[in-house]
């Protein structure tokens, strides 16, 4: 799944997603050894990625953090949670 779909599915922004997919492209790059490159070239983007792909990770766990809410409000309203975090896994889900 691509960072394209991703934003698509509405868990990262449109635009978030269109500055990093250079960052697949150079990193498929860089693993299969594809093409050469310059070092300093490489070295002197490491700090722009890190950042884009922590910021990505932002993304992701705020989508975690609202699909486990939902879980967690589905649950309460069918009975399985008496009270937050109390499962009722009785019946193996």
């Amino acid at each position: 799944m691509s960072s394209i779909d991703v934003a698509e599915c509405g868990v990262i922004d449109m635009d978030f997603a269109v500055g990093i997919v250079p960052s697949s492209g150079l990193r498929n790059r860089l693993v299969h050894e594809y093409e050469k490159f310059n070092d300093e070239t490489v070295y002197s983007s490491i700090d722009q990625v890190i950042n884009m792909y922590t910021e990505y990770m932002v993304y992701f766990k705020h989508a975690l953090f609202m699909v486990n809410l939902y879980v967690d409000i589905l649950w309460y309203s069918e009975g399985r949670l008496s009270h937050y975090g109390d499962a009722d896994c009785s019946d193996g889900l």
